[in-house]
């Protein structure tokens, strides 16, 4: 492998690895931000609906409905936006990603064997993201 190959194939993998590790951290946010957050309304609602000291307050069953109506929003978004198969996606796409890295490292490394294998990486992480068309 040249050296201009070995730096061009370093290049694309770090910003590859970047892309991924942002990916993971982000869809990771989204997932599990909007699961725990639906869960979190729609038990204040319960809540709210519920304790007795509350029912002087002329809001709270307005407040209860929106909370509701809020948690499911969240549910619908978070299982129509997978944002879970995203995460994953780029997690194992990462790790592979740093795999190809560490393998990169080794004198002996065939450009060729890279490139196809960061090709590879690449197919892989958008069919996991887009579906097969299935």
């Amino acid at each position: 492998m040249t050296p201009e190959e070995r730096a061009w194939l370093v290049d694309k993998i770090e910003k590859r690895k970047t892309r991924y590790d942002r990916g993971s951290h982000w869809w990771s946010v989204a997932h599990h931000s909007s699961l725990y957050l639906a869960a979190g309304f729609s038990a204040a609602s319960a809540l709210l609906l519920k304790l007795d000291s509350l029912r002087h307050w002329h809001y709270a069953t307005d407040v209860a409905a929106t909370a509701s109506s809020v948690a499911a929003l969240l549910g619908t978004i978070a299982a129509s936006g997978g944002f879970e198969r995203k995460w994953r996606a780029n997690r194992i796409s990462r790790g592979r990603i740093e795999e190809l890295e560490i393998d990169l490292q080794n004198d002996s490394a065939d450009a060729k064997s890279v490139r196809e294998r960061l090709k590879a990486i690449m197919a892989a992480e958008d069919e996991a993201i887009v579906g097969n068309g299935k």
